[in-house]
């Protein structure tokens, strides 16, 4: 059965969310009825209702989920997943116990979908396609072959050790990078400081004397002269550029 995400209103007037699985959204909503909750919406897990579309929806085709998955997420659900497989669960319990150990409302969202494609008869790497953003064409992979030769708990256990040395390795990297970006950042800025402050004063000594100022002087005059009149205006379209740059793009056509 299909996932579905649902905001109600309990009987104490506290709004309540959360992901159930049912046939239709009349039959979620049906549900929470006789939970005595009163729904407030309800829509297949994963996919955001657009303005005016129907609460009740004629059909289900399962959503490709758009947001990815951070890989601390990944390796604690793989790891779940993993442990509950080679203690003997089925495929499907161990996705529904997984998604029930969730905090994050997306993560358990996307467990949720994943379980209701192996229901409907589909390979676990084939529902996993249907979030690439959160796994990746390596992780499916793996997950196939495990699923083929029939050891997928082992196979996940593997991954999750992957994904976690992988992912404390990016960490490192992260922190070993942010002192050279911190000195860059500092040098750049006393630099940028220095020539548009304090090299047009020295220019002005210069402008009294006669004498042919060598070739990378007078290039470091010019220079500090445009970071002067210019450099605020260069920063800005550079920050532009970057954090809009289909803007620009439609600028410069």
């Amino acid at each position: 059965m299909p996932a579905f995400s649902y905001q109600a209103i309990d009987a104490a007037g506290r709004q309540q969310k959360g992901v159930v699985e049912g046939d239709s959204e009349r039959a979620v909503r049906a549900d929470l009825r006789g939970r005595n909750l009163k729904p407030i919406s309800v829509k297949p897990a994963g996919r955001s209702a657009s303005k005016g579309e129907s609460s009740v929806s004629t059909g289900f085709r399962m959503p490709r989920f758009q947001r990815g998955m951070k890989e601390a997420d990944l390796v604690v659900m793989t790891r779940q997943l993993a442990s509950l497989l080679n203690s003997g669960m089925p495929l499907v319990e161990a996705l529904q116990s997984t998604a029930n150990q969730q905090r994050k409302q997306h993560v358990k969202e996307m467990i949720l979908q994943v379980r209701s494609r192996v229901l409907e008869g589909h390979s676990f790497a084939q529902a996993l396609a249907e979030a690439p953003q959160a796994f990746d064409s390596m992780y499916r992979a793996l997950v196939r072959a495990g699923e083929s030769a029939g050891y997928l708990g082992p196979v996940l256990d593997r991954l999750a050790v992957y994904t976690e040395s992988t992912f404390e390795t990016r960490q490192r990297v992260k922190m070993a990078m942010i002192y050279p970006v911190v000195l860059l950042v500092v040098s750049i800025g006393v630099i940028a400081m220095l020539m548009t402050f304090v090299v047009p004063e020295l220019t002005q000594v210069f402008a009294h004397s006669s004498r042919e100022l060598p070739t990378i002087t007078q290039v470091l005059i010019v220079v500090s002269n445009y970071l002067a009149n210019w450099g605020l205006w260069t920063l800005f379209c550079i920050a532009g550029n970057y954090f809009y740059p289909e803007m620009a793009g439609k600028t410069v056509a």
